[in-house]
């Protein structure tokens, strides 16, 4: 009986990992990004260097890496038409990350996708892009 119960325990236990985790293959480290930079899009794979706003208090910056970190990989082909933003993460170490954002009145979710990777597409959660949205007005 009590083997029954660990069995039991234990794919449950399972079951709750898969449930909580992201399908976001992003490795961002909040402690490590000291802002967070935002530009207009201007094309595909391409950074628009001239950042409109930049991010740099603390609690800002770690919305959107949990945005970033929490998002969703969407199955299929990726066939977008032009993005909202690009989103520019720095470190503290000098490295960086880029994304291009769909985040409008004009899209229910709010999409992104790596500059360097656009064919695939990851979905920000309701919470998340509620608090993009707001932080970019």
């Amino acid at each position: 009986m009590k083997s029954k119960k660990a069995i039991i325990s234990f794919l449950l236990i399972i079951l709750l990992l898969f449930a909580c985790s992201t399908d976001s293959n992003f490795d961002i480290d909040e402690n490590e990004i000291d802002q967070v930079k935002i530009s207009y899009f201007e094309d595909f794979g391409f950074l628009n260097e001239d950042f409109h706003r930049t991010i740099e208090k603390e609690v800002e910056v770690k919305d959107f890496v949990y945005a970033i970190s929490t998002a969703k990989r969407q199955p299929g082909s990726v066939d977008m038409p032009e993005a909202d933003f690009n989103l520019h993460f720095i470190s503290s170490n000098g490295d960086s990350e880029a994304f291009h954002l769909w985040i409008s009145e004009a899209y229910a979710t709010a999409t992104i996708v790596k500059i360097n990777e656009t064919d695939i597409a990851y979905e920000l959660t309701e919470k998340s892009r509620n608090k993009i949205k707001s932080m970019l007005r």
